[in-house]
């Protein structure tokens, strides 16, 4: 169980389909936060801006099926979250390794 934006999230790494969605996930917030940077750039602050949460906001949706982000109006806040629970899912799986 882990705990991100004041919502408990059920999520197994080393399910079939949950492993599959975490890499979906990855791949496209990789994906928009490389055109949100593109907007920035650009100095399109606001839709640049917008884009990168739209892309922690996929990331979740994708990978858990919740909006985790909800409630949170600021994309570094939300690329926190997305960041706080990646290493929270490799620490437990680490864990679980040197459990064994």
């Amino acid at each position: 169980m882990y705990k991100i934006n004041g919502k408990e999230i059920e999520f197994d790494i080393f399910d079939l389909d949950a492993s599959g969605k975490m890499e979906d996930g990855l791949k496209a917030m990789d994906k928009e936060e490389k055109e949100a940077f593109k907007l920035l750039k650009a100095g399109k602050l606001k839709e640049g801006v917008q884009a990168l949460y739209s892309a922690y906001q996929n990331f979740f949706i994708t990978v858990t099926g919740i909006d985790v982000v909800a409630g949170c109006n600021n994309a570094i806040k939300a690329q926190k979250m997305a960041v706080d629970f990646v290493n929270q899912i490799k620490n437990s799986s680490i864990s679980m390794k040197n459990d064994n």
